[in-house]
């Protein structure tokens, strides 16, 4: 299901400054490097500055390529430190 304009400008913002200095599309495939650039919970490592890889992308209804506008279910980041993330649930807590 395509993602509606509104829906988008909610998701990602307009200004490439409020987007921690990203424009408003980018281009991502397995493999890509990746940094963390805020923290998201520092129990599980999940700090500014974890490098990390994409190793996986999942995209909404087991679909294997990309729809219209649609955004990626899930994007699998293995981390560089082998800690990082492991005391996370699956929900996400």
């Amino acid at each position: 299901m395509p993602i509606d304009e509104a829906s988008k400008k909610k998701i990602v913002p307009k200004l490439a400054r409020d987007c921690g200095g990203f424009p408003e599309t980018i281009e991502i495939f397995c493999g890509e490097r990746v940094m963390l650039k805020r923290n998201i919970s520092v129990v599980a490592g999940l700090v500014n500055g974890s490098l990390g890889s994409i190793t996986n992308i999942i995209w909404p209804g087991s679909r294997r390529q990309q729809i219209d506008d649609e955004l990626p279910a899930k994007i699998c980041i293995k981390f560089d430190r082998p800690v990082t993330g492991v005391t996370l649930e699956p929900d996400g807590s």
